[in-house]
């Protein structure tokens, strides 16, 4: 079996809102801020997501990540930290939230520099 870590940090734009870990298509996971998970998969591929719905909103909306694809040997260990993007800065929220949805979440894998513009 293989380990994927998600963690998510405590300070996030999103923070009050629970992020769903989508693994192969189907939800693994709920993490709230300052939360990490272990989910224990069999080797081969993988995709993980997360997503964010915002529920309370008068226009529902669900935001989320770009999906990243793993390919994990028998042992392997990742490890994935969820954050909001570098650029996202408060002014940028609802650009995301309105335009590039599936960016507003930043999976970073460790050892992976993290996305530093909007494409």
């Amino acid at each position: 079996m293989a380990h994927i870590v998600v963690s998510r940090p405590r300070n996030q734009y999103w923070a009050p809102l629970s992020l769903k870990i989508i693994l192969d298509g189907q939800k693994a996971a709920a993490l709230r801020r300052g939360q990490e998970i272990t989910l224990e998969v069999a080797a081969g591929r993988h995709t993980v997501k997360g997503r964010v719905d915002w529920w309370r909103s008068p226009v529902p909306r669900t935001v989320g990540s770009r999906t990243v694809e793993l390919d994990l040997a028998d042992r392997d260990s990742i490890r994935i930290t969820c954050q909001s993007p570098k650029l996202l800065e408060y002014y940028l929220l609802y650009f995301y939230w309105l335009f590039r949805p599936d960016r507003y979440i930043d999976l970073c894998i460790e050892g992976d520099e993290p996305p530093a513009s909007l494409g």
